[in-house]
């Protein structure tokens, strides 16, 4: 069984930033799993603690249990809270998703942001197929 492993490389095994990190993933994915995670998330000190790699990791650890939903509402919400752009990974991990889920208007808006982060095309083009490769069950129909 393939999963999708995006690993936080700006972390060390031993560093606070990581473990700070790892605990800030945990914390979100268990609020995301409430029907009122947007008040549980406001009203906590998470949004301080977001930042593109954080966000990456809640989508990847949340993208094959999660509602894909969610996580685009998530994904949204995320970008009045961090203050620079989202990371290429999480982009493709919520397109993959939401087009697994038969959610192609959401996939395809989520696609038109990531073309307009003006990454190189052949980077934005690379993510996807890794990120479509890497997750089990992809559905070549949304591709």
């Amino acid at each position: 069984m393939a999963r999708l492993v995006i690993s936080i490389k700006y972390c060390s095994s031993q560093s606070e930033t990581c473990k700070q990190d790892e605990d800030t993933v945990r914390e979100i994915s268990t609020i995301l799993k409430h029907n009122d995670w947007h008040f549980a998330l406001n009203s906590s000190d998470l949004p301080k603690k977001l930042n593109p790699h954080v966000v990456r990791a809640v989508l990847q650890q949340n993208h094959q249990v999660g509602d894909p939903k969610r996580l685009l509402s998530f994904f949204i919400w995320t970008d009045t809270h961090i203050g620079v752009p989202q990371n290429l990974h999480s982009f493709s991990i919520l397109a993959v998703a939401l087009c697994n889920s038969k959610l192609f208007e959401q996939a395809h808006a989520v696609l038109e942001r990531m073309v307009k982060s003006r990454k190189p095309p052949l980077e934005v083009v690379n993510s996807l197929v890794m990120c479509f490769r890497e997750f089990d069950g992809s559905d070549r129909v949304g591709f």
